[in-house]
């Protein structure tokens, strides 16, 4: 999609690596140059009417000649290698993924399902949702996680599906972790400073080598991660399964 359009009501773009493409007037300002199209480092000017780079001359890094709205597909540019070259340029326009909430919508044209709060970003046929609500992630935002973080300070602390964790932890990390689905704890790996970088459930405060096994857990529990300024370790990783059934 244009960034914007310029005084002459032609589209101004700009790819993922800075480049520009817009229509001059008069690239030089003088009026004695040609209408054409310039690919180039430059921002361009949205006001000025001609020499849409201020700089005085015709620098650029490609070029051609032309007064039309430049369409997508193939074209030949005089191109700056050296020396001016003819080279068979391939332009594509994209368009910027938009979150919309009809299901059949899967980012080929630019709109893209995002559901729980989700905001897409990418481009046309490249598309996936961020910003999930709390508790949901995925492509999609549908993917329901068992907990979601918070924290004043949240460092290396980490949630994904089932499972939260903070692997190799660094200092005066702060975090919480909400439950949003319940169940019976499974510590996977749980190794703290101990007697300093505690981790605190229901109330009881698990650090060292003793984690919180078998625990159970409810949807809006909150378990809290702290550690100190000093002596990190290896850290945790904590997983909910379903609570037993009697």
């Amino acid at each position: 999609s244009p960034v914007a359009l310029t005084a002459s009501g032609k589209p101004w773009y700009e790819n993922e690596n800075g480049k520009n493409l817009y229509f001059d007037p008069s690239c030089s300002g003088d009026g004695n140059s040609a209408n054409r199209w310039i690919f180039d480092d430059s921002v361009p000017s949205v006001t000025a009417t001609s020499d849409l780079d201020g700089d005085g001359k015709c620098a650029y890094a490609g070029r051609i000649t032309s007064t039309s709205n430049l369409p997508p597909g193939l074209s030949i540019w005089k191109v700056n290698c050296g020396g001016w070259i003819d080279v068979l340029v391939f332009i594509t326009e994209t368009s910027e993924c938009i979150a919309t909430n009809s299901t059949t919508d899967d980012g080929t044209d630019g709109n893209f399902y995002c559901i729980n709060g989700g905001t897409a970003v990418g481009i046309a046929g490249s598309c996936t949702c961020v910003s999930c609500s709390a508790g949901f992630s995925g492509p999609n935002c549908a993917r329901v996680e068992k907990f979601y973080l918070s924290g004043t300070y949240i460092g290396k602390c980490a949630v994904s599906g089932n499972c939260f964790s903070s692997l190799n932890y660094g200092s005066n990390e702060r975090c919480t972790f909400t439950v949003s689905e319940g169940g019976l704890l499974d510590v996977i790996s749980f190794n703290t400073e101990e007697g300093f970088d505690k981790l605190a459930v229901g109330g009881v405060e698990y650090d060292g080598s003793s984690g919180p096994e078998g625990v159970a857990v409810s949807s809006g529990d909150e378990i809290t991660w702290y550690s100190d300024l000093v002596n990190n370790d290896d850290g945790f990783e904590i997983c909910v399964g379903d609570p037993c059934i009697a």
